[in-house]
């Protein structure tokens, strides 16, 4: 299909640039999975609605080619913004428990997107990705697909003698996560996805091909959430079997 200039001289195409992708968020809810992916030097967001129940009563979640799952990718630039604006705009919201989104837009004309955030008078964050926008920035609903944060909950002054505490607080931690990710985007919390993908175009610029491997053009793996080598993760990875998946994960397509 490629011949050998073509797999190895064209290295301004990211077509045939060596890619990494690292999952750095993982949220499995009653309707949707969300995920966030480092994509190269992109973060990649991906929604799957939940399609059934499994025998052990498990959610299954649409798999990575379904038309039904949205997903899209988030430049440098696109991720310092949705940070602003959640933190001039949604984060205050939350505190006087008051409803608010904010709204980014990217793609051309020919597929438009855009990813909101929304938080709601009850305290609960909202991901939201519409694809296929008109010149009106209006999307059919088959289009739309929404995803609830999940909360986390902590005890003040438990004692293990009683099992008693004072009080249960909840903490809206993975919609926190998620703003850290968005606000340290170039920071170190991409140094394992860092780890992985700078040894890829070093191997590229060595003559050494694609990943080292010229029959691997992308570097993808179908099994994203078990990073390769002895990359750190943090323990929310989606288990596979809870979700099927046929082909790789391109955010920007």
């Amino acid at each position: 299909m490629f011949n050998d200039q073509q797999r190895t001289g064209n290295f301004n195409n990211n077509n045939y640039r060596p890619s990494t992708n690292t999952t750095i968020l993982s949220s499995f809810g009653d309707d949707s999975h969300f995920i966030a992916t480092c994509w190269n030097q992109n973060m990649s967001v991906r929604l799957s609605p939940k399609i059934g129940t499994d025998e052990r009563g498990l959610s299954t979640y649409a798999d990575l080619g379904a038309p039904e799952t949205k997903k899209t990718g988030l430049s440098p630039e696109n991720m310092k913004t949705l940070y602003v604006a959640i933190e001039d705009n949604i984060l205050p919201a939350i505190e006087k428990k008051e409803e608010k989104s904010v709204t980014i837009y990217m793609g051309n004309e020919n597929d438009r997107k855009s990813v909101t955030i929304k938080t709601d008078a009850e305290g609960d964050q909202y991901i939201i990705i519409a694809t296929g926008l008109d010149a009106n920035n209006m999307a059919v609903p088959g289009n739309i697909i929404s995803h609830k944060f999940n909360k986390k909950n902590y005890t003040v002054d438990y004692s293990p003698e009683t099992g008693q505490g004072a009080i249960e607080v909840l903490v809206n931690a993975e919609f926190r996560e998620f703003v850290d990710l968005l606000k340290n985007a170039n920071l170190a919390v991409l140094s394992a996805h860092g780890a992985k993908y700078a040894p890829n175009m070093s191997a590229n610029t060595n003559g050494q091909g694609f990943n080292g491997n010229r029959g691997n053009y992308g570097g993808y793996s179908n099994s994203f959430n078990k990073p390769s080598g002895n990359i750190p993760t943090g323990g929310n990875e989606a288990s596979v079997n809870t979700f099927n998946s046929s082909e790789d994960f391109l955010p920007f397509q």
